[in-house]
């Protein structure tokens, strides 16, 4: 458990520091979050842009 957790935050790691991340223009502007969902979600989904660092 604790090597998988390690993995999964050395791969954001690297996603940071190699892309940029922001909010795709098909999000959904005010966020609408479910009521009834077991884990915090936006409805339609969370659109993210991934612009690769020079």
């Amino acid at each position: 458990m604790r090597m998988a957790f390690a993995q999964v935050k050395l791969g954001l790691a690297s996603i940071i520091k190699n892309y940029k991340v922001s909010l795709s223009t098909k999000m959904n502007r005010p966020f609408k979050f479910r009521n009834f969902a077991l884990v915090t979600e936006t409805e339609g989904g969370m659109w993210l842009t991934f612009t690769k660092r020079v």
